[in-house]
């Protein structure tokens, strides 16, 4: 099954280094993560074995599992959320990822009424 976890930060936090595991074992999962940008007040990043990419509303980045990667230290003054997820099946986790972020899109602007950018549901959702 699918690993969700909603990440919400505040003002002066930030996410250590880490890659991710199966829960179960010691191995590390040789599937793919991925992490979606709900809401970002501040210019923040998220490094990627060192490769900072900046944290855009509605932004997606798909990396594999075992990929070490943290955030910068967050200094917006509303809440930076975003939400991460794994899974060792990589077809079944593009399915049911972009089930999931169709949901949570639909969740958050059409039932919470926080705006986000269409990115690539632009003319379809």
């Amino acid at each position: 099954f699918p690993v969700t976890i909603v990440n919400v930060m505040r003002k002066g936090q930030q996410i250590k280094p880490h890659c991710h595991r199966d829960i179960n074992s010691v191995n590390y999962y040789s599937g793919v993560s991925g992490n979606l940008v709900i809401d970002v007040d501040e210019e923040s990043y998220t490094f990627y074995q060192n490769n900072p990419i900046l944290n855009k509303n509605g932004r997606m980045v798909l990396f594999p599992s075992n990929v070490v990667h943290w955030t910068s230290l967050y200094n917006g003054d509303s809440q930076r959320i975003t939400v991460a997820f794994d899974n060792k099946r990589h077809l079944r986790a593009a399915v049911l990822g972009t089930l999931f972020i169709v949901i949570i899109y639909l969740s958050f602007t059409r039932f919470l009424n926080v705006p986000l950018p269409a990115g690539i549901f632009k003319g379809i959702l």
